[in-house]
């Protein structure tokens, strides 16, 4: 009888602060099966809150204070720091990018875009969602990206459309494992990245060790597949032993929150440049 006044309770502070959430534009997002999608994780790049409302807006930036969301911010600039140092270490030479899993790739547009690169490259942004792709393109008009890109939609683990991509000397994975428990299926795909990439090309790929909204998420956050948000967890070691399979482990990063997991690997049998 006690379980269930507890759950009852736990039905109608959920349902409550539901309602409250979904006022700002990041919970509405999350609730109406938007939770995983590049363009929601935009919002929280931007940090500029939105809802219905003064109140909305008040809701929206206590959310995007929360240290997942923090968290998620110092990941962005920590793959974009990443994304310079390689365009630095190739000035000059030619460089393919190819981002998997993502969404509107603020942080490569926005490194390709402070970075004194000269010499051609290209970039090709791969996504299953179409709206994310579109809001790619469009931050590339915005910032006058003026090299090779293509926007391609569909599922960054599937080899046939691996297989038609150009050479690329750095391949990003951000937000693509956390969504895949099966650690064979991870390490398939790792596989399948290094058969593709050049020898001697860049990995950067991250995964969650924990995140302090887990149980928020999972509660009222929903995919764009209608199932709860849920995010597959892995420590540092289990991480990079899967990674290191494939790539060399050149570094690796944990955030002050300890929720972000990034890593920086090496290539050793790809394809000839």
């Amino acid at each position: 009888m006690a379980n269930k006044v507890v759950e009852a309770l736990g039905n109608v502070y959920y349902s409550l602060l539901r309602r409250v959430i979904e006022t700002s534009k990041l919970g509405r997002n999350c609730i109406e099966g938007f939770a995983e999608t590049g363009y929601n994780f935009d919002h929280m790049y931007t940090a500029n809150p939105q809802g219905e409302g003064s109140f909305g807006r008040f809701v929206d930036k206590v959310l995007l204070n929360l240290p997942a969301a923090k968290a998620t911010r110092g990941r962005k600039e920590t793959i974009k720091g990443l994304v310079k140092e390689v365009l630095s270490e190739r000035q000059g030479m030619p460089i393919t990018i190819v981002d998997l899993a993502s969404g509107p790739s603020r942080y490569l547009l926005e490194a390709v875009e402070e970075a004194d690169i000269n010499g051609d490259y290209h970039l090709s942004l791969v996504d299953r969602d179409s709206r994310s792709l579109q809001l790619a393109e469009q931050l590339a008009k915005e910032k006058n990206i003026c090299c090779s890109l293509e926007f391609l939609q569909g599922d960054a683990t599937d080899t046939r459309l691996l297989g038609r991509l150009k050479t690329p000397d750095l391949i990003i994975a951000s937000g693509l494992y956390v969504y895949i428990p099966d650690d064979k299926q991870v390490e398939q795909s790792l596989r399948d990245i290094s058969q593709i990439a050049a020898i001697d090309g860049r990995l950067i790929v991250d995964n969650q060790i924990s995140n302090p909204s887990e149980k928020l998420m999972e509660r009222l956050g929903k995919t764009t597949s209608g199932e709860a948000w849920k995010l597959a967890y892995r420590s540092e070691g289990r991480m990079k032993s899967i990674v290191s399979k494939y790539f060399s482990i050149m570094n690796s990063t944990i955030d002050q929150w300890n929720m972000y997991h990034i890593i920086m690997g090496e290539n050793q049998n790809g394809r000839p440049n």
